[in-house]
């Protein structure tokens, strides 16, 4: 809370703004938006700072997944921007929401393509693959146990997987 005391501080200057801060921070209504700037801020600073130190981050990967953490500040800056009643406020809000958008679909468009373009042919299955098919098929279905069922499970037709731990014993098997 002492952050947002300090923003409403600078902000008006004035005791009977900071009194109502104060007491708007406390209601049981101000809660909800509270935890979140205090998780947007949170969740900003703690990436920020983490690559403050260069020697073990050497840039900073924002367009990857530590951007995510971040998007909770980006949002609630926007709702800030498009709250405000003066004329440039909302619009200038509108504009990074539509410039935003449209940057990442041609992004998005251009590595998928790329991405498409570049994708092996694909590989014919593993020789277990074929062979539990083609049992499968003579026997009318089969059951096979394996520690990674997932690995082949998505390949086969007809077989039912029991999938079994490190620890389980042969006769439980």
């Amino acid at each position: 809370m002492l952050p947002l005391l300090v923003i409403s501080a600078v902000r008006y200057r004035s005791r009977r703004h900071i009194r109502f801060a104060w007491k708007w921070l406390r209601r049981r209504q101000s809660v909800p938006l509270v935890y979140f700037i205090v998780f947007a801020l949170g969740g900003f600073l703690s990436i920020h700072l983490l690559h403050m130190d260069t020697k073990l981050y050497p840039e900073w990967y924002f367009g990857q997944r530590h951007s995510l953490v971040c998007m909770f500040l980006f949002f609630l800056a926007l709702v800030f921007l498009f709250r405000q009643r003066r004329f440039p406020w909302p619009l200038i809000a509108a504009a990074l929401v539509f410039t935003g958008s449209y940057r990442g679909w041609v992004q998005l468009d251009a590595r998928s393509t790329k991405a498409e373009k570049a994708r092996p042919p694909k590989p014919k299955p593993a020789p277990l693959v074929t062979w539990l098919n083609t049992e499968a098929a003579k026997h009318g279905g089969m059951v096979v146990a394996l520690r990674q069922p997932q690995l082949l499970a998505y390949q086969t037709r007809g077989v039912g997987y029991h999938w079994y731990y490190r620890r389980t014993k042969l006769h439980d098997i």
